[in-house]
């Protein structure tokens, strides 16, 4: 048995055995191994045994034991686990992808936002300047145009605040609380 059993196997094959079979040792083992059949090739081998009887000291003296060949669920197993390390692999790609593509992300709504606050500051203080000097002079009309002017980019002014704000959420913690 032994000598037909996987070298990288033989010695926790030995033992377990042992184990079972020594005094006070369990009465059922369960195992799996590999075992080198005569065409050289390996297979998976799940062995269920059990001590039969035991002499006067406790020895088991006589086992009885199953052995079905798991090859196929084994060679399964590492293809699930080779799977798993490929998935696990794929998601940190995709992970460094999706950080990389927020970072751009970021760096474009912070240029934007940047290049759109220059001309907005440009409409705000001419049309400011256009009131203070001018509103005497401005038909009813002409004021709800310049308010209106006004209104609007206090408003653009927020939203690309509100745009600059929502492109850093991802850099800030996550912080949880009743509601």
């Amino acid at each position: 048995f032994m000598d037909a059993t996987h070298i990288d196997d033989r010695e926790r094959s030995n033992a377990i055995i042992n184990q079972s079979i020594a005094p006070g040792g369990p009465d059922q083992y369960i195992f799996d191994f590999r075992i080198l059949y005569p065409d050289k090739s390996i297979h998976w081998l799940n062995v269920i045994g059990v001590v039969i009887e035991r002499n006067s000291q406790g020895e088991g003296i006589k086992l009885r034991g199953f052995i079905n060949d798991v090859t196929d669920r084994k060679q399964a197993e590492e293809e699930v686990k080779i799977l798993n390390q490929s998935l696990e692999l794929k998601v940190k790609e995709r992970t460094a992808q999706l950080q990389a593509m927020n970072k751009e992300l970021e760096t474009f709504t912070y240029s934007v936002s940047h290049d759109l606050k220059a001309p907005l500051r440009g409409i705000e203080g001419y049309s400011k300047l256009l009131v203070d000097l001018y509103k005497p002079k401005l038909n009813e009309e002409a004021q709800a145009f310049v308010d209106t002017i006004r209104s609007s980019s206090l408003q653009m002014s927020q939203l690309i605040d509100d745009l600059l704000d929502y492109s850093r959420l991802d850099r800030s913690q996550l912080v949880l609380g009743p509601i």
